[in-house]
């Protein structure tokens, strides 16, 4: 008989699918809306956004709404891989999915010292993230994996 998962496992796999199902289809809109700027869709999608959301990372600026969008949905495509490698217990998807959690307490940290209105919005992520960090670097956890 198998191992059972464990739920932090499995929670884990669920918010990675969502989150990069999500982000996903999001940057891929986006990404769209932003290429043919002018068109009724565009003027549709850009004009329900708020601009300001994308600018709100330390790296953005006014000509990189593509890059940023890219690099999302880069994010959102190792998510969704990192959530079904979880699921088959496959340890390269462990390592993919503590990068993504250092990468957004990296990003998290920098928006913190230069943006000084983001320390309400990063510091939440930054606690969930060295949650993820502790829990798959956990001797029982890893075991797991192997």
């Amino acid at each position: 008989m198998a191992d059972k998962k464990p739920l932090g496992v499995i929670l884990a796999s669920i918010y990675l699918l969502f989150y990069g199902v999500v982000t996903s289809i999001f940057m891929v809109i986006i990404i769209t809306a932003l290429l043919t700027e002018g068109s009724q869709f565009s003027g549709n999608i850009l004009s329900n956004i708020n601009k300001d959301a994308m600018h709100d990372t330390f790296w953005a600026g006014p000509l990189h709404e593509v890059p940023i969008c890219l690099v999302y949905l880069f994010l959102g495509i190792c998510g969704i891989a990192s959530g079904v490698g979880i699921l088959m217990r496959q340890d390269w998807a462990r390592k993919l999915f503590m990068i993504i959690a250092s990468y957004d307490i990296l990003e998290n940290v920098l928006n913190i010292i230069f943006l000084k209105h983001a320390l309400l919005k990063s510091l939440p992520w930054i606690i969930f993230d060295c949650i993820i960090l502790f829990y798959f670097t956990r001797p029982k956890i890893k075991y797991r994996f192997e």
